[in-house]
């Protein structure tokens, strides 16, 4: 056997480079764990806020081919299909007619306790038919 068939040895990692590499994966499931629980924190007014988005479209529309009797009603039954009414309601919505174009919005705010303090989360939903029937 010569000395150029020889194989040295992989060195050893030290302790500190070891040790940083466990800092390392910990500092990332730690960040994966927060992002997580924040998430799951804030599904549910996400998850309300694009059921509103839908509901605001589809009570426009009845607003436009039914009337406003029907538009009311209809937003009354949908939040109460949805299942949507502990961060928000019928009365944070209104119902606005600028001259030929009708207006639904819903804007609804939720304050959050982080770090000791109201962090106030806000959301707007909005649907308007144009004069010309359409919806935007």
């Amino acid at each position: 056997m010569t000395d150029a068939d020889a194989v040295e040895p992989a060195p050893r990692r030290s302790f500190v480079g070891r040790l940083l590499r466990w800092v390392a994966l910990f500092v990332i499931l730690l960040g994966i764990g927060l992002v997580s629980a924040a998430a799951a924190f804030l599904y549910p007014y996400v998850r309300d806020d694009f059921r509103i988005d839908g509901i605001v479209r589809v009570v426009a529309l009845d607003w436009r081919d039914f009337g406003r009797a029907r538009a009311d009603e209809r937003l009354r039954f949908e939040f109460a299909d949805q299942h949507i009414g502990r961060h928000t309601s019928p009365a944070d919505c209104a119902l606005e007619a600028v001259g030929e174009a009708r207006t639904v919005r819903c804007a609804w705010t939720v304050m959050l306790k982080v770090a000791g303090r109201d962090v106030p989360l806000a959301f707007d939903s909005t649907a308007t038919i144009d004069p010309h029937g359409d919806l935007r």
